[in-house]
């Protein structure tokens, strides 16, 4: 992939190999506040078109991220993310994609239950760190992250207008 001046400019933060690896917990979340069987249908068909649009990429168009030259082993953490998540298929970033896609539908779902503004707020907040610690881990590059943020954006807003149509908003 291409790198860009922010790509250089952005520093190693081994800690946010946690925030990288909390996606795993954040997309759980806007289907712990689902009270429809049907909702959660909806988010799965949604988590499933961008799976198949973001795999279909990667066939299609391979991609990874360069090599930045770093020794990985000064960081144990990043370390045993740089080998269980190969650096192949970069671009989209899935990673930033369904976290995108996981806070949108979290958004709706918050909105629904009546959530307060500090929910809203660190709904934004954890789904940004993500996308962040995506380049803090040196996993992705900018390009990586906004057509990730494109294809996360898009799945939401293709499921949106089939939930609206089932009058599930």
């Amino acid at each position: 992939m291409p790198l860009l001046a922010l790509d250089r400019w952005v520093p190693v933060l081994p800690w946010s190999a946690w925030i990288y690896f909390s996606l795993w917990v954040y997309i759980c979340m806007p289907s712990s506040l689902m009270m429809q069987v049907n909702e959660l249908g909806y988010f799965f068909m949604g988590a499933a078109l961008l799976s198949v649009c973001g795999l279909s990429i990667f066939y299609f168009l391979p991609t990874q991220v360069p090599d930045w030259g770093i020794d990985w082993s000064r960081y144990p953490t990043l370390l045993f993310l740089k080998e269980s998540d190969a650096s192949g298929n970069a671009c989209p970033s899935l990673h930033v994609a369904f976290a995108l896609y996981a806070g949108l539908w979290l958004s709706r779902m918050l909105k629904i239950v009546h959530a307060g503004r500090l929910w809203h707020l660190a709904n934004v907040l954890w789904c940004l760190l993500i996308v962040l610690s995506t380049m803090t881990t040196k996993q992705h590059v900018l390009v990586d992250v906004l057509c990730g943020a494109a294809l996360g954006i898009f799945a939401f807003w293709l499921n949106d207008r089939i939930v609206r149509k089932a009058n599930l908003s």
